[in-house]
């Protein structure tokens, strides 16, 4: 093995230089994984009805560079009029560049389950609720998720995953944004500082309300 001066300066470059090139190549390396790494965002809502927790409710959207995924987790019990009522959510929702690309919703009240499938098969979206199939073209930029996350327009058109129809949302007088599903249930839900910290559910003499208690990103 060589040892004179030249040869030892020689390979101390090349050494220096292969621990550079590994460097650089493990920092692109790391750059490009963080490209792919979700940004999370998650708010935790304590559920109440006549003053009474009852519940829970976790909402969290993950971000990347091309795709937004919604989730929502929700289980609460209650006595109503001494009947024992037992609510449960669970959706999972995927926008992909802007626009929804599908939907699972399953909501389940007492004995009653409603399961919501919606998929953008590049040209319509194709439901399936409670195995009812049909399909609608209009376009989905905003669903009842969202409105955790952004704050709506007044008038905007919004999509409920829960019975897959479209709602035009409306602003109130104190700021607060309404709208109404086909089952009677009026949903309001207020802002302070574009984040939603309350929301009211009602129906006829019932109102739920979420009260925002965490928030992580």
């Amino acid at each position: 093995m060589c040892i004179c001066g030249w040869c030892v300066k020689q390979a101390a470059n090349n050494s220096l230089f292969s621990t550079l090139m590994v460097g650089r190549y493990s920092l692109l390396f790391l750059l490009a994984l963080s490209s792919f790494v979700l940004k999370a965002q998650t708010f935790t809502y304590d559920v109440y009805l006549f003053g009474d927790k009852i519940g829970t409710s976790t909402i969290t959207r993950k971000v990347d560079s091309t795709t937004v995924q919604y989730s929502l987790r929700s289980h609460s019990v209650a006595e109503v009029f001494f009947f024992k009522r037992v609510s449960q959510q669970d959706y999972d929702v995927v926008y992909r560049n802007g626009k929804l690309d599908k939907v699972t919703a399953y909501n389940k009240v007492d004995d009653k389950t409603t399961i919501v499938k919606v998929i953008f098969d590049g040209t319509r979206y194709c439901v399936d609720k409670n195995k009812v199939c049909y399909t609608f073209m209009e376009p989905v930029a905003y669903s009842s998720l969202c409105l955790y996350f952004i704050e709506p327009q007044p008038n905007q058109r919004i999509f409920s995953e829960r019975e897959a129809e479209f709602y035009n949302i409306k602003k109130n007088e104190d700021g607060a944004f309404t709208y109404a599903l086909s089952d009677g249930v009026k949903n309001t839900f207020y802002y302070t500082n574009g984040m939603v910290t309350k929301v009211e559910l009602k129906k006829s003499m019932i109102t739920v309300e979420l009260k925002l208690v965490n928030k992580s990103n």
